[in-house]
């Protein structure tokens, strides 16, 4: 039997602290990491290794309407989530949806 699991982040996350906060309550990670220290390399790391640990053979991440008005901040994060289909590819179906009103 294939599992499927559909990871949805919050609507309007503004801000890099926001981002790692609602990472960190919407996935599995491995190790787990908290809030307080937001480093990309690490969250990037924990997210790849708790999906990969994950049941679920079919991934999707939907992260509808982000308001990050740090550009740096928001090309570093969508790109951290996009990486995460190649790096699962061959493991896991992946997929990552970044749009406004989804």
């Amino acid at each position: 039997m294939t599992t499927q699991r559909i990871y949805r982040l919050p609507e309007g996350i503004a801000t890099k602290a926001e981002f790692f906060a609602a990472v960190i309550d919407t996935f599995p990670l491995d190790p787990p990491l908290s809030d307080e220290r937001q480093v990309w390399d690490a969250l990037s790391d924990s997210l790849f290794q708790g999906l990969m640990e994950s049941p679920d053979a079919h991934i999707a991440i939907i992260w509808p309407d982000p308001a990050m008005t740090d550009v740096q901040d928001f090309e570093t994060a969508a790109n951290l989530l996009r990486g995460l289909v190649g790096q699962l590819h061959g493991s896991k179906a992946a997929s990552v949806d970044i749009a406004a009103n989804v």
